[in-house]
């Protein structure tokens, strides 16, 4: 383990400007060590001495906080980083998750230098699909996901508790849940909430689209968003609609096979989609930036389907045809459709 990481996540910490987790892994193990109190010993790595040295200064800062009049007791370690100082953070969570390897330095070291119970931290892994390919994910309680291209899910490894709980970040994701009747799984969007046991299900939640989607196809499952009220409860070959912009939630029959189009066959499958939702598919799969000179154009509706091994422009082409729309290609990513 690379002991540069964790003195650079030290100094976010007492700097103030750590992410949630990363501040909360950190206290927990300083937790942990005041509680156990070990003692200095000769043969001390570098890096313990570091440990000390930070908790030393952390309870210099509480003692003096705590003796300024009327001030309460709590230090800048403890305060929320601005939204600019996370953006600059962001290297902490790139691919493999540095996270990642803090969370399992933490863990090593409470259980091979004690023998005794230790709080665990919950590590939590990030997987993006590349444009234009899809990943299968085999979870911890082998239950499976499917992300269509660009896709981007967060998840605990293992799940702990009574609920296996992941987060769809951005994008449409394939979910086939190992039937747990002691553990319900929830997946979270930025605006829905899905529950469901043993079942399988689709969820689109493009972050740059207001339309999302939950759609069943085997068991049950039940949706509420930030604005319902009761959930609404799905049964096989339902689905529900969401949009962001307006609040409206709707329930109703799936009139394509798109579940299986997209994971199986390799399909694209619009179904009175918006021009501007299908867009905002393709440039997740292709990798390519689509722009309308008009934004009307973006409500046009259409039913098709095309093979992912189609050329773009050719897909686009096709798509200006019903309302005599015109295709313009800037680049090899910059498409303007007017």
């Amino acid at each position: 383990m690379n002991e540069s990481i964790i003195r650079k996540l030290l100094k976010l910490y007492e700097s103030g400007e750590a992410t949630d987790e990363q501040r909360r892994l950190v206290e927990e193990y300083l937790a942990w060590r005041q509680q156990q109190r070990p003692e200095r010993k000769k043969d001390e790595s570098d890096l313990e001495a570091s440990l000390q040295e930070f908790m030393d200064r952390r309870r210099l800062l509480s003692e003096q906080d705590a003796g300024d009049e009327g001030t309460p007791v709590e230090t800048n370690v403890y305060s929320m980083p601005e939204a600019g100082n996370r953006r600059r953070n962001t290297w902490i969570v790139a691919a493999a998750g540095i996270v990642v390897v803090f969370a399992a330095g933490l863990l090593w070291k409470m259980t091979t230098r004690h023998h005794e119970e230790a709080p665990v931290a919950i590590v939590y892994k990030t997987v993006q699909a590349a444009p234009g390919k899809m990943i299968h994910l085999l979870l911890s309680d082998s239950s499976e996901v499917w992300l269509n291209a660009g896709a981007r899910i967060r998840y605990p490894q293992p799940f702990e508790g009574t609920i296996r709980r992941l987060q769809l970040l951005d994008g449409e994701a394939f979910f086939q849940v190992h039937p747990d009747a002691s553990r319900g799984f929830e997946v979270q969007t930025e605006y829905m909430l899905t529950k469901a046991l043993g079942t399988s299900f689709d969820i689109k939640a493009y972050r740059e689209s207001q339309q999302m989607s939950v759609a069943l196809a085997s068991g049950k499952v039940s949706v509420t968003t930030k604005t319902s009220g009761a959930p609404i409860v799905l049964t096989p070959e339902q689905q529900v609609k969401y949009n962001t912009g307006t609040g409206l939630m709707s329930r109703g029959a799936l009139a394509s096979n798109r579940m299986r189009n997209w994971k199986e066959e390799e399909i694209f499958d619009f179904n009175e989609d918006q021009l501007g939702d299908i867009a905002i598919e393709l440039e997740h799969y292709f990798n390519v930036h689509i722009q309308f000179k008009y934004p009307g154009i973006k409500k046009y509706t259409f039913s098709a389907t095309f093979p992912h091994t189609m050329p773009l422009k050719k897909i686009l082409t096709s798509l200006c045809v019903p309302n005599q729309n015109h295709l313009t290609q800037l680049d090899a990513q910059h498409y303007v459709i007017h």
